[in-house]
């Protein structure tokens, strides 16, 4: 491939106005987003870095994550966690939307180039708003993914200059950028692949063939040391199909249409550049772009088209920033019949996306809701909880009671609701936090009751107790029993059951004016005994 194939970029020089333009509607981008995430709590991913990657050594960095090198993520959690501790998840937030809006910027910085001003701020605000990738904007988890695709994006605009401008000082960013990628996710295989792909076409390429060998190797040495695949070979059949959906979705994603749709716009957009392909193809981001995207999919599909998530919010964030690049830095792909073009798509995709980006912010609220219920009742009856068990089987299952104990005794500070603000949290938070309730109030098998003990309430399918109180229960046959504090109006199927003589239920005494109930299927009678 030629130069004249391959052009270079534009005016990358931004005019006082529009600087100031930019800057404005970054601040604003910046509110709106950190606003619709607030009141998010940390995951059971992250717990991991808190609890297992807490102290200062080679493994807490090195060893993989879901078979991802992760050591930049990592660093940034321990960082963050030493300095404003468990209780201000909403810095990890406002960070994590700080990395989404430098993806955003480093698309209409890339964009700009070819189309101008207007059309990068368009591509940026489109970018900022995408609700089809909520996960990677509300999800601090995901800073990881996020750098991966920034550091990556760097790496093409430090490339994307003239032979004249390509100096040693650009070679070696570069370079530094593709390992930051590297070590924030395993996007950062993608990135490297595509960035590698832009030094062997240029026609220097005796100038820049070592800009990828660096990040290779550290690479290499890491996978051979630490490095685990799942990628499984055998998986290439579901390739056409999992691709096929995954780039549907993202090209629907963008206008927040969904897949079906999405299938449709995708045709059309192929027609469009297959009629034009050698004009698509004369820019080297563009290009990059979609070597990149494309590597993506297929490690994706190799690794993870088992759990039959091509159409994964965090992956169509992938998919949409590679689609707003792709043709957005192509200069000559789609010549716009209006000027005003840019701000039409744009407020289409946000008109369109608005409401994924709510929903993505309301489930991560309710699901920090949820969380933060769970880590109250366990910091409050964490004595009567074994220390391995889960926090939560289904939202924190490699987090253990004993675990997450011992990381806020380390770091002094809590991410727990406060105990009597459950009753006032969300359906599904209360009836989460009587789950763990209901596992740590273990009856004790008595083999007889005292001569003088009576009963006291017969033939009961519900029965009250007080904080701190004990209660004795007799049966004649056995049944399965629920405990409930904080939801009384959930249906849930009995999890545990008691086979009778007499069983004593001791409740733990907390500031908490509330009662527990203990809920029957089969009637049974409440025991009273002179102390």
């Amino acid at each position: 491939m030629t130069e004249q194939v391959f052009s270079s970029h534009g005016s990358s020089k931004l005019s006082r106005r529009w600087a100031l333009i930019y800057a404005l509607v970054s601040i604003l981008l910046l509110m709106r987003l950190v606003k619709l995430g607030s009141g998010t709590n940390f995951f059971f991913d992250e717990w991991q870095f808190v609890v297992e990657r807490s102290v200062f050594d080679s493994a807490s960095f090195l060893q993989p994550h879901n078979g991802h090198l992760v050591a930049f993520p990592v660093a940034i959690y321990m960082l963050f966690v030493r300095i404003v501790g468990l209780d201000h998840h909403w810095v990890f937030g406002v960070f994590a939307v700080l990395a989404h809006l430098c993806v955003a910027n480093l698309v209409a910085t890339l964009v700009r180039r070819r189309r101008g001003e207007f059309a990068g701020l368009c591509s940026m605000i489109v970018v900022a708003f995408m609700g089809a990738g909520w996960q990677n904007i509300f999800w601090s988890f995901q800073i990881g993914f996020v750098a991966s695709i920034a550091f990556f994006l760097g790496s093409l605009l430090v490339l994307d200059v003239d032979k004249d401008e390509l100096s040693r000082a650009r070679r070696i960013v570069a370079s530094c950028l593709m390992m930051c990628s590297l070590l924030s996710s395993g996007v950062g295989v993608a990135a490297l692949v595509a960035t590698s792909f832009v030094c062997a076409v240029r026609p220097e390429r005796a100038r820049v063939w070592w800009v990828p060998i660096a990040p290779v190797l550290m690479y290499g040495v890491w996978y051979l040391s630490y490095g685990e695949s799942s990628v499984s070979l055998g998986a290439y059949t579901t390739l056409p199909e999992f691709g096929g959906e995954a780039a549907s979705a993202a090209v629907g994603g963008v206008f927040g249409v969904g897949e079906n749709i999405g299938q449709l716009l995708l045709g059309m957009l192929l027609v469009v550049l297959l009629g034009r392909f050698r004009q698509f193809w004369s820019s080297r981001v563009s290009v990059a772009t979609v070597v990149f995207y494309g590597t993506f999919v297929v490690l994706v599909a190799l690794s993870r088209s088992s759990n039959g998530e091509p159409t994964a919010s965090r992956y169509l964030y992938v998919g949409i920033i590679a689609i707003v690049v792709a043709l957005g830095a192509s200069p000559t792909t789609l010549a716009w019949p209006s000027k005003a073009l840019p701000g039409i798509l744009a407020v289409l995709a946000i008109w369109g996306s608005n409401s994924m980006l709510e929903s993505g912010a309301r489930t991560q609220r309710m699901e920090g809701e949820l969380i933060s219920a769970n880590l109250a009742v366990v910091e409050s009856y964490g004595s009567f909880l074994d220390p391995a068990l889960p926090v939560d089987p289904v939202h924190a299952p490699q987090l253990s009671v004993g675990g997450y104990l011992l990381a806020v005794a380390r770091f002094e500070s809590s991410p727990a609701a406060r105990l009597s603000d459950v009753p006032d949290l969300g359906f599904e938070a209360r009836l989460s936090a009587d789950l763990i309730i209901d596992r740590a109030i273990v009856p004790t098998e008595l083999s007889v009751a005292g001569e003088d003990c009576t009963v006291g309430t017969a033939g009961v399918t519900n029965v009250s107790a007080s904080p701190g109180a004990s209660v004795l229960i007799s049966g004649f046959e056995p049944t399965n029993f629920t405990i409930r504090r904080f939801n009384l109006d959930a249906s849930r199927a009995a999890g545990r059951s008691v086979d009778f003589a007499i069983v004593k239920f001791e409740f733990p005494r907390d500031q908490l004016d509330l009662p527990f109930h203990l809920v029957f299927d089969k009637p049974v009678d409440v025991v009273t005994c002179p102390h």
